[in-house]
């Protein structure tokens, strides 16, 4: 049987990216202790996380498309498209304040995902995801 994905957030991104946080450690041994297991992450999250680190620099800014296209290189890793009705079932969410947290619309769609697909792992720093029943896998 294959091992369930694991979804990914941009929490995650940004500390792989950033050697200089303390979250840096944490994400790469959670991505290390999670190497048997596929990465779902939709472009939504790449398109956020790219667009954090536009304004750091021309040095970030290739360290954060470079770790983009390691990621999308890998088979590790499937993309997901945000399409329409995925797009329209995360706004939902985001609507109604969901379960009245903050989350952006990317989380509410990867919590969309969780839903439909029956997901219970996220790689984020995000303690607000255990409120709604994802198991951030980046613990601080």
């Amino acid at each position: 049987m294959t091992p369930e994905p694991i979804l990914v957030d941009s929490s995650c991104l940004n500390g792989l990216a950033d050697d200089r946080k303390p979250l840096h450690d944490l994400a790469v041994s959670a991505v290390r202790r999670t190497a048997d297991r596929q990465l779902w992450i939709t472009d939504g999250v790449f398109s956020d996380f790219l667009h954090e680190f536009a304004t750091r620099g021309p040095e970030n800014r290739k360290i954060a498309a470079s770790l983009v296209r390691r990621f999308d290189d890998t088979h590790r890793v499937d993309v997901i498209r945000v399409t329409r009705p995925l797009f329209v079932a995360g706004l939902r969410l985001y609507e109604a304040n969901f379960q009245g947290t903050v989350f952006s619309l990317q989380q509410c769609i990867l919590i969309h995902l969780a839903q439909e697909r029956r997901i219970h792992d996220i790689l984020s720093s995000e303690r607000d995801f255990g409120y709604i029943g994802l198991n951030p896998l980046i613990r601080r």
